[in-house]
């Protein structure tokens, strides 16, 4: 049992004080808040959309040299000739994300589908786990399926994730800009012998195409381009172009 000076000892101890942070976890954090206060204030909001589109390589060829060829009337003609290929079915669209973000912000814009497959089985058992013969049997090519044990998941679809910083009063804008499209082709089989039984097993595996470009570039206010050219596996001889135009404006 305490005595009185012993409880009296115990509640002059000071609690235990919790650190203060260190000088660099102070300037990050103030870095962060200065970061955060300069977006509320911008004086800019900026507006990304971006088209993916594929189509016939013989056709996509003739877009591409206008697009590349700098002249305003050039470009916005074969924009015009794009749009009106995707209303008569000669272009399909793959996507349109559209991402409205502030001057020096990060913004993401997903449209996904989870696809989830199997990565690990179990051997299908035969009845009674009898020991196998001493002499071999013939491989069952009747194929069977394994019990899956563990799964992955790949996201399909398409993310565009944009950085804007204004230049110039406006007139210009640097971007880092990811776009990337994702696709399922088709779940491919693959056979595997089962040493214990003798018997075949089907594994499918997804058959995926990842078109993604990394971009860095800067691009004049209300001006549309062509940033990246990929070609398809599927259709054959397709090819998708994706054409992208930012718009600044003042923030109210």
């Amino acid at each position: 049992m305490w005595s009185a000076a012993t409880f009296g000892q115990a509640l002059s101890v000071p609690p235990e004080k919790t650190p203060p942070p260190s000088p660099e976890t102070v300037k990050m954090w103030q870095k962060e808040a200065d970061e955060a206060q300069a977006r509320i204030h911008t004086r800019w909001n900026v507006s990304i959309d971006l088209q993916m589109v594929a189509m016939d390589e013989t056709k996509a060829f003739e877009l591409i040299s206008a697009f590349r060829s700098g002249e305003k009337k050039t470009v916005q003609a074969a924009w015009e000739r794009l749009q009106a290929m995707l209303k008569s079915k000669e272009a399909v669209l793959l996507a349109w994300p559209i991402v409205r973000t502030v001057d020096q912000a990060r913004a993401v814009s997903e449209t996904l589908l989870e696809k989830r497959y199997a990565t690990e089985f179990e051997p299908p058992q035969a009845p009674g786990d009898n020991p196998p013969p001493k002499k071999p049997e013939p491989v069952n090519k009747a194929t069977v399926q394994g019990l899956p044990l563990a799964y992955e998941t790949r996201n399909l679809g398409t993310t565009l994730e944009v950085e804007p910083t204004v230049l110039e009063n406006g007139q210009r804008v640097y971007l880092r800009l990811t776009p990337q499209h994702e696709e399922l082709l088709k779940m491919e089989g693959e056979n595997q012998v089962l040493t214990t039984h003798n018997t075949l097993i089907t594994v499918r595996q997804p058959l995926i195409t990842h078109n993604k470009s990394d971009l860095n570039f800067t691009v004049n206010n209300g001006e549309r381009q062509l940033i990246a050219v990929h070609k398809l596996a599927k259709p054959e001889n397709f090819i998708e172009l994706d054409l992208m135009r930012v718009v600044v404006r003042l923030a109210e």
